[in-house]
């Protein structure tokens, strides 16, 4: 009972989980949460197994695959550009790490253990009601906007993301909808329905076109497996059934298509205009995965080909291997890509050709028994249940990746489905070594979760220190804490400090050496002390943004902070060649304009400088910086022609 409360509570919680008093208020929490209970899970299934003294598993075809896909998750973190962030994952990202899959499996492996026909409903019900309650949240959203007659509102509400919530709130429309359809009690089913209504209106605020497309694929498959074993649907029985839930389904349709269905016309032909265009997040997901494409091509050894660069690895190669061409594009010059918006695309970067083909492999062999039992398994409505749930993510999955909470799903839909197809039931000889294991884990597992929950919690109220103090493999924390021990040496002109924050970025790098984030914090601490109090620390700062502009050579900021180095030391040439290597990986960098122009005046070609200066105020007309620095150099050369007077 207490594995089956466990699992309810991560299924009816994670989605609703939303803690300001976090730094990363929206994913954290999830993540924590699905650790923590995942955590407990293992406890209390391994006194379970050590009470029955035996297993459940998948069928061996199943099990083998598993135990392959697992063995190349191993060997991709072990070859990885950088094993530490395969095997815990970036911050702020948590997912497609080493442990984020060995939680997932493992949720699935305890989901196993349980005998769900009798409980089913039960956890339905909390799933839907779950939905409902985010569902709830996004329309008091949504009111605060359309009430105010402002311009149409993605709604967010617990996910933090429209794309996101709509994957969620589709994924968990299924559980409703058998709920409905199970429940003989009025109250249940008028509840239900409501939920119902406001989920699937919550879908439609989202405007999340890739979540409508995957329910339609999962609608016109689910549809024709239903009459493949069922020819006949008795429409009119139903129908007379469900009467009055229909017909308010009708007036809801009616009353809304005057406002949503404008909405959702012109955000579907928004496609259309966008591909003429070339903008729009359309052709931001196409560009993205293009780039993702390049990266698998420009594999740098055999070994990458067949296992990937390691779990969560994409934020260093996508830097990599990214066209100056993006920074053309508004969205994705901003965009910090460190998962693919293709779950089957990120898996075959990070993970290499065998990780994705064993995991086809898992859904090839589940789809085939499903193809051979059906008939028997159309009789089973929990069938039905967990089909349309694990189809629905399994759609979604080829627009965008699975997120903290569609993951969860997926893996419970994937255990459910595993439970319902066929087990095999394994006696144990000695099922006290699996209790000591359980124990252990759950025990070093909690401790080091409330490590990483007081660390972050340090680090939301800026105590940045101790954050790093508690959690020192952080890379986020160290570079935040580095960038006020620069701030602090400013301000203050205190030497020991800067000291400290160079110190700090060395360590930053000792641990992560691949990240360009890193290699940037340590090439600021060592400027800013160079500019402060000793340019001898300007060689190391040159140094560090050599290897920044190794891992990130699209961006123009690691060429412009190059640039300022060389200027800051009196070398005009080259601070000057680094400037115009900034605006010609992205010309809209406007601080390189000013910069650039501040070079050709120390050089003393003023005439060169006054160029600059005017393209950086006809790019951005209201810079008042900008327009000083142009009236200064123009009273230079009013000077010189005065001289020469």
């Amino acid at each position: 009972m207490l594995s089956f409360y466990l699992i309810t509570w991560t299924l009816f919680f994670v989605p609703l989980l939303f803690l300001p008093f976090f730094e990363d208020r929206f994913h954290f929490p999830k993540i924590i949460s699905f650790y923590l209970c995942t955590a407990l899970l293992i406890l209390t299934t391994s006194i379970k197994i050590f009470k029955e003294k035996r297993v459940i598993l998948p069928n061996k075809r199943l099990l083998i695959t598993y135990y392959l896909l697992l063995i190349t998750f191993l060997l991709s973190t072990l070859f990885s550009l950088h094993p530490l962030t395969s095997l815990f994952g970036l911050y702020s990202t948590y997912i497609n790490s080493l442990i984020h899959f060995l939680a997932l499996s493992t949720f699935a492996f305890c989901t196993l253990q349980i005998n769900w026909p009798k409980r089913l409903n039960q956890v339905a019900a909390y799933i839907s009601a779950s939905a409902a309650i985010a569902s709830t949240f996004a329309l008091v959203q949504f009111s605060q906007y359309f009430f105010d007659f402002r311009e149409l509102y993605r709604v967010r509400s617990t996910i933090g993301e429209p794309n996101r919530l709509a994957f969620f709130l589709a994924a968990s429309l299924p559980f409703s909808i058998y709920v409905f359809l199970k429940s003989k009690n009025s109250f249940i089913k008028i509840i239900t329905f409501i939920n119902f209504i406001l989920t699937t209106t919550t879908i439609l605020l989202t405007l999340s076109r890739a979540s409508w497309i995957a329910l339609f694929l999962s609608f016109i498959t689910l549809s024709f497996l239903y009459f493949k074993t069922r020819p006949k649907f008795a429409f009119k029985k139903f129908a007379r059934e469900n009467k009055y839930y229909l017909i308010v389904i009708l007036l809801l349709i009616v009353f809304s298509l005057p406002f949503l269905g404008t909405k959702i016309l012109d955000r579907n032909l928004a496609v259309i205009r966008d591909l003429k265009t070339g903008g729009g997040s359309i052709n931001t997901r196409l560009q993205n995965w293009q780039v993702v494409w390049q990266t698998i091509k420009n594999r740098e050894s055999w070994h990458q080909h067949l296992l990937g660069t390691g779990p969560s690895t994409i934020a260093y190669t996508y830097l990599k291997n990214r066209p100056t061409f993006l920074n053309q594009n508004p969205i994705e010059k901003n965009w910090n890509t460190t998962v693919v918006r293709n779950q089957f695309l990120d898996i075959l970067t990070n993970t290499g050709i065998l990780g994705l083909f064993f995991f086809l492999a898992i859904l090839a062999i589940l789809f085939s028994q499903i193809a051979k039992n059906l008939k028997t398994l159309a009789k089973n409505p929990a069938f039905w249940l967990a089909i349309s749930s694990f189809s629905i993510i399994f759609f979604s999955s080829l627009f965008y990746y699975q997120t903290i909470t569609t993951s969860v799903y997926f893996w419970f839909s994937l255990g459910l489905l595993t439970s319902i197809l066929g087990k095999q039931k394994l006696k144990l000889k000695k099922p006290f070594f699996i209790l000591l294991v359980g124990v252990s884990i759950t025990t070093a597992s909690l401790i080091t979760l409330g490590k990483v929950i007081i660390a972050d919690l340090a680090f939301s109220k800026e105590n940045f220190e101790k954050a790093v103090k508690i959690n020192p493999y952080n890379n986020v924390y160290k570079r935040q804490l580095i960038s006020s021990l620069v701030k602090q040496a400013e301000n203050n002109k205190d030497f020991e400090k800067a000291k400290q924050a160079i110190s700090q970025a060395e360590k930053a790098v000792s641990i992560n050496p691949v990240s360009a984030g890193n290699q940037y914090a340590l090439q600021l601490a060592n400027y800013k002390t160079g500019v402060l109090f000793d340019k001898s620390f300007h060689q190391k700062a040159l140094a560090a943004g050599e290897k920044r502009l190794v891992f990130d050579p699209s961006h123009a900021g690691p060429y412009d902070t190059q640039g300022l180095i060389y200027l800051d030391v009196g070398e005009l040439k080259k601070a000057l060649f680094y400037f115009k290597k900034a605006l010609e990986v992205d010309p809209q960098n406007l601080e390189s304009y000013l910069h650039a122009g501040e070079a050709l005046k120390q050089m003393g070609k003023i005439e060169k400088a006054i160029i600059y200066y005017q393209i950086a105020l006809e790019k951005n007309p209201n810079w008042p910086f900008a327009q000083k620095e142009l009236e200064k150099v123009k009273s230079l050369l009013d000077k010189d022609l005065k001289d020469i007077r």
